[in-house]
């Protein structure tokens, strides 16, 4: 059985430098998701909101159109 030889000098930057880089595209992907995850909660809000405002409007139209006229009308 032989031994794997060790690293060289250089073999062992050039993984420095590639989970460098690795790294740091982690950082700014992070970020991306993060922003992405803000403007989609702010569409999630924004669509319930619009939700609400349909559901009053339905409700209203109901009562207006079933209301009971005490005069008769």
């Amino acid at each position: 059985m032989t031994a794997d030889p060790a690293p060289t000098f250089n073999e062992l930057c050039e993984r420095v430098r590639q989970t460098r880089h690795a790294h740091i595209a982690a950082i700014r992907a992070r970020g991306t998701a993060e922003d992405k995850i803000k403007e989609l909660e702010a569409a999630e809000k924004a669509a319930s909101e619009a939700e609400s405002d349909a559901m009053y409007a339905l409700e209203d139209f109901i009562d207006r159109e079933t209301a009971i006229n005490p005069q008769g009308e």
